[in-house]
């Protein structure tokens, strides 16, 4: 529609009557950084009115200027132009008493100078303290071509810093807030503006400086909220303090809580400090409380804190002073030291060797009143020691008794060891046997022998070792001969080099045997799925001496149990004494989703294999999902609608998705990040959740798989918002197509479109003349709906009685992209 109006435009601006003259062709010539001079002459006489439109590219004009003129020539200046730009004008003129329009005459190209000055400095500057605590301060704006006003503050005397910016180019009063400011400090302020990068001195002066000092707090108040009770009549309190600088502290003391004296006076400090009381009296309470002053004031009082003076150290009873102890371990008892006390929460022994000076060697705690001494204590037989015993009172601290003196009694002989393994008598025993025996009191190192002959002449084994069981070694020479009866012993010695008699001599029979035990699979469950990569296989345990070693074997299977090939055979696995048994199956040898089959059988000393168990069955967990790949938006891209859609390809095991936009590349704030099932999501037409226009934004995609293992996240893409061309038309209402007899100045109305699309519209008007060609004689711009409807009136002046109009609307959008036009309507004005 648009394109058929602008050909019968063409079409009317042809056979125009020469009655009619265009004006002689603009001149525009640049008189300064922001204005242009246009001149031009018409040959027609009287009263006529004109119109004038600019253009930066010659395609689109737009109105500059209307309005009657009887001079000749005619001369305007228009001023409020970008610097530096190209400008093209074009002038039409119409005769207001018949409705004749001119053509266009066209200027040439003019050029707006170059800026060769800074802007002016900004004035009247004025600073106002607020309520919360932070500064306004305002300016008067005297240039309308600077770019922005630079502000700048000063702390308590120090540099001029800029601390921020603001847009300039108005003209009108400029405004900005400082909350980063702290109480009771001077600050002082001033602006300067900057103009274009075009500029050859892009800053204008600085205005001069204005201060203001913000309010100081009040004092807070302090805090006691712990103390430590030392030995003796010692107190430290430990107290808090968080608010402005003070000069110091005062404490006072009460020991009855209502008449308190002054105590002490303390430095200043931040944060935690403390203070001590060493004059205190044993089962007496005392109350105290802490305040802070600065020059000029004092805080409020702290909390009251509360203690009680109690007397901790225990009363010795056992072992008595002096006397000689009838072991290397011997029991400590004592008693409570204030029996008007609460009872202490714990209780600490301590031997040192010979003096009270001497090195520690037994130090231990307990709730009770009374400790044993351990086995394996640093006692020693025939030695002199002192002992002594604390209590830790409620507050931490430990009070100790005085020492007291005890004597450890001479050393008894080393005892003889007991035989545990192999059993007197026993018969099938392994080449390799495993001897084991009991530890002795004392005993650091221990000798085994085992031979061919009650007599111990003819000795395969003679070994001396500080631990209580020694296997023969698997090794040709080493092993025990077949079916041969052998004797066995053991005597301990001591640190000092003192042996026990030998044990008891028992004899067995040695013999290779196949393990008769099969142990029992016990998990992962037969036929379960999900399994890790790594999962651990459980068997229950089997003798250690018929099989000290297990064999392990893993099959991968069809997912209908057929055996592929076997994945893992794993031998010489150590039986645990005792189980329970496990093997951790190790990295790289498992599949994702697949079956696998596995089994375990015991290995006697010298190889010979038992049954193996049955088999069970388990398939792993599937793998991760694979890393989403982008559609749309394409990296890069711009123009993307506010409310974009975005796309993305589904991943292998994925079940759901989460999506992340943000305008950070690090995405550290995000302003989407939603978890759905599906491979696209639709940012939402709402306040708040629309992208910000002409802003580049971040997004990126990862999977999660149902087992709940993430892919890693897709790489990431960016694009450009912006607001798109209305994609609604509006339709027409009134007046009503075709219709007579409207006045002058008749109301047009249409329906509207959302107003985030289209906050304004285009409206033309046309004159249809007799022979069909229209004329175009009004083009506006007008607000959407919050605007005064009287505003859509057409304007005095310009339609003419009983003549004929066509008349249309379309949506332009935030920046200015236009919509379709609506259909066009007819109406034919009263004569």
């Amino acid at each position: 529609m648009h394109a058929w109006i602008d050909h019968r435009l063409r079409s009317w601006v042809e056979e125009q009557s020469p009655e009619l003259a265009p004006p002689t062709i603009p001149v525009a010539r640049s008189t300064g950084v922001d204005s242009v001079r246009l001149e031009w002459t018409h040959a027609q006489g009287g009263t006529l009115r004109f119109r004038v439109q600019v253009s930066t590219d010659g395609l689109q004009y737009s109105a500059i200027a209307s309005g009657s003129t009887q001079s000749r020539p005619s001369i305007h200046r228009f001023s409020g132009l970008e610097a530096n730009t190209n400008y093209l004008f074009r002038v039409q003129v119409e005769d207001p008493s018949d409705g004749r329009v001119s053509p266009w005459a066209y200027s040439a190209k003019v050029k707006t100078d170059a800026p060769d000055g800074p802007p002016l400095a900004p004035g009247d500057p004025e600073l106002e303290l607020l309520v919360n605590g932070s500064v306004e301060l305002t300016w008067r704006d005297r240039s309308n071509d600077e770019e922005a006003f630079e502000i700048e503050r000063s702390v308590a005397g120090g540099a001029f810093v800029k601390i921020g910016e603001v847009n300039g180019g108005r003209l009108l009063p400029g405004r900005y807030r400082d909350n980063a400011t702290a109480a009771g400090t001077h600050y002082r302020y001033r602006v300067r503006a900057r103009g274009p990068a075009s500029f050859q001195n892009r800053f204008s002066d600085y205005t001069e400086p204005i201060g203001v000092t913000t309010e100081r707090p009040p004092l807070s108040t302090p805090r006691i909220f712990d103390h430590i009770h030392y030995s003796g009549a010692e107190f430290v309190f430990a107290f808090s303090y968080q608010g402005p600088e003070v000069v110091g502290f005062t404490v006072e003391r009460s020991t009855d809580g209502t008449r308190f004296a002054h105590f002490q006076q303390l430095p200043a400090s931040t944060g935690v400090a403390y203070f001590s009381d060493a004059t205190t009296a044993p089962r007496q309470r005392y109350h105290y409380r802490v305040r802070a002053r600065d020059a000029e004031r004092v805080s409020q009082w702290s909390n009251t804190y509360e203690v009680v003076r109690y007397e901790y150290a225990p009363l010795q009873n056992d072992p008595a002073a002096g006397v000689t102890v009838n072991s290397l371990r011997p029991n400590f008892g004592w008693g409570v030291g204030d029996p008007t006390s609460p009872a202490p929460l714990r209780y600490r022994v301590q031997v040192r060797e010979g003096s009270p000076s001497g090195n520690v060697v037994y130090d231990a705690k307990t709730p009770a009143t009374g400790i044993g001494t351990p086995a394996g204590s640093a006692l020693r037989y025939s030695t002199d020691y002192h002992w002594r015993v604390a209590a830790r009172d409620p507050y931490g601290f430990w009070e100790w008794s005085g020492y007291r003196h005890f004597r450890t009694p001479p050393q008894p002989p080393v005892p003889v060891p007991t035989l545990i393994a192999p059993a007197d008598g026993a018969a099938g025993v392994s080449r390799t046997a495993n001897f084991r025996w009991n530890a002795v009191d004392g005993g650091a190192i221990y000798r085994l022998q085992v031979a061919e002959d009650a007599q111990f002449t003819n000795r395969r084994v003679d070994v001396i070792q500080s631990g209580t069981a020694y296997r023969v070694p698997d090794e040709d020479g080493e092993r025990l001969r077949r079916n041969r009866t052998y004797y066995w012993r053991v005597h301990a010695q001591d640190a000092a080099g003192r042996n026990s008699q030998y044990s008891e001599v028992r004899e067995f029979v040695s013999a290779d045997a196949k393990p008769n035990q099969v142990p029992d699979l016990t998990g992962p469950a037969d036929g379960v799925s999900g399994q890790a990569l790594r999962p651990t296989l459980g068997w229950t345990s089997i003798s250690e001496s018929q099989a000290p070693t297990y064999e392990i074997q893993i099959f991968r299977t069809t997912p209908a149990g057929v055996v592929q090939a076997l994945v893992l055979d794993e031998k010489g696995h150590p039986n645990v004494a005792g189980g329970p048994e496990s093997y951790r199956v190790p990295a790289g040898v498992l599949e994702h989703n697949t079956r696998y089959r596995w089994k375990v059988r015991g290995v006697s000393p010298t190889g010979i294999a038992g049954d193996w168990t049955g088999t069970w069955d388990f398939r792993t967990k599937e793998g991760p999902p694979s890393v989403p790949v982008l559609a749309s938006p394409g990296d890069g891209a711009t123009g993307v609608s506010r409310t974009p859609t975005f796309r993305w390809d589904a991943s292998a095991n994925a079940a759901i998705y989460r999506i992340q936009v943000s305008e950070a590349p690090d995405f550290s704030s995000t302003r989407v990040d939603q978890i759905l099932s599906g491979t696209s999501y639709s940012v939402p037409d709402e306040n708040g959740k629309r992208m910000q226009r002409l802003t580049k934004y971040y997004w990126r995609v990862h999977a999660q798989s149902a087992a709940g293992d993430n892919s890693q996240w897709s790489p990431t893409r960016s694009f450009t918002a912006r607001d798109q061309a209305p994609s609604g038309v509006p339709t027409l209402v009134s007046p009503a197509d075709g219709v007579s007899g409207l006045s002058l100045r008749p109301r047009l109305r249409w329906s509207s479109l959302s107003a985030s699309q289209s906050p304004t519209y285009d409206v033309e008007v046309f004159r249809v003349r007799d022979d069909g060609s229209l004329v175009q004689v009004l083009f506006e711009n007008r607000l959407n709906d919050a605007d005064d409807p009287d505003q859509r009136r057409i304007p005095a002046g310009v339609l003419a009685s009983g003549k004929r109009y066509r008349w249309h609307v379309r949506g332009v959008s935030q920046s200015g992209l236009k919509g379709d036009w609506s259909g066009t309507w007819d109406f034919r004005v009263a004569d």
